[in-house]
C-alpha cells in the first residue's frame, strides 16, 4: 500500500525518494506497520502534533527508497545479497565438524543454489557471486580453525585449572619431547574474517620435509600433534625476514 501510493499513505509519497541520503527507520515504525490498522496509521498521519505526524511519514519515505534499492538492480541491493550468500556459506561450517565437508555443501551450493535464492539472479551477477563466495570460503575456514582452537585451548585450560598441582598440562603448551623434536607455539599472521591478524598457532616440522614447518593441533583421540590440513593440503608456514611467521599462500 506505501509503495503503490494507496490512502492512508498517498499524501506522504513524494518523488525523489531515491535521493534520500540518510535512510533511517526508527524499529518501532515497522513494528506500528504490522499491529496498526489502516485508520490508526492514518490518525498518526493527521495528528495535531507535528512529531507524531512528520515521523511515521519520514519512516514511510525511508523505507521506500530502502524498497526501491533492493528491488532495483543496484549495488546496494548486490551487497545485500552477498550478506545472505556469506551467512548460508558460514552455516555450512557451523553444521559441521568436517572442515571437508561443508567446504564440498558450500561449494555445491554456489554452483547450483543460487537462482533458487535470487530468482531474478543474471548471469553477470551470478558470476561475481561465485567468485566472491569462493574467496569467502578460504576467510571463513581460517575463522572456524581460530575459534576452534581458541575454544579447545580454553577448555583444557580451565580443566588444567581444575585438576591443579599434577594435573594434565594445558594443550597450548608443548611436551618436552615435542619441543626437542622441532614443535613450537608462535603468532603467525593469516587472514581472520577477512582481515590479517596474528594468531597464537602451535607449528611443527613438515613430517615429509624437516626444512619446513606447517600449522600444527593435537589430535583429540591420542594427543599427538599432527598437521593442520585445508583440502587436503598441509598449511605451510614460514618466518619472513621481519621474524614474523606467516602461512605460505595467504
Amino acid at each position: 500500500m506505501i509503495s503503490v501510493c494507496l490512502p492512508p499513505y498517498s499524501y506522504i509519497v513524494k518523488r525523489g525518494n531515491e535521493q534520500i541520503g540518510n535512510l533511517t527507520i526508527e524499529e518501532e515504525f515497522v513494528d506500528d506497520l504490522r499491529k496498526l490498522k489502516a485508520d490508526e496509521m492514518s490518525d498518526r498521519l493527521h495528528s495535531d502534533d507535528p512529531l507524531t505526524r512528520v515521523r511515521p511519514a519520514a519512516d514511510m519515505r525511508c523505507l521506500i527508497a530502502v524498497l526501491n534499492q533492493l528491488i532495483k538492480p543496484t549495488q546496494w541491493r548486490k551487497e545485500i545479497r552477498m550478506l545472505r550468500v556469506q551467512d548460508s556459506l558460514e552455516q555450512f561450517y557451523q553444521d559441521s565438524d568436517d572442515m571437508g565437508e561443508a567446504r564440498r555443501q558450500a561449494e555445491n551450493f554456489l554452483a547450483r543454489r543460487l537462482r533458487r535464492m535470487f530468482r531474478d539472479l543474471s548471469g553477470d551477477e551470478k558470476s561475481e557471486i561465485e567468485e566472491r563466495g569462493a574467496q569467502m570460503l578460504d576467510s571463513i575456514e581460517e575463522q572456524v580453525l581460530t575459534e576452534r582452537q581458541a575454544k579447545a585451548d580454553e577448555l583444557t585450560a580451565q580443566n588444567a585449572a581444575s585438576s591443579g598441582p599434577g594435573g594434565p598440562s594445558d594443550d597450548a603448551d608443548l611436551s618436552e619431547e615435542e619441543v626437542k623434536k622441532g614443535a613450537m607455539i608462535g603468532r603467525v599472521e593469516m587472514r581472520v574474517a577477512g582481515q590479517m591478524r596474528r594468531v597464537p598457532r602451535k607449528m611443527m616440522l613438515d613430517p615429509d620435509d624437516d626444512q619446513q614447518y606447517c600449522l600444527a593441533q593435537r589430535n583429540p583421540d591420542t594427543g599427538d600433534l599432527e598437521p593442520v590440513l585445508r583440502r587436503g593440503a598441509k598449511r605451510l608456514v614460514e618466518r619472513g625476514s621481519d621474524g614474523l611467521w606467516k602461512t605460505v599462500g595467504g
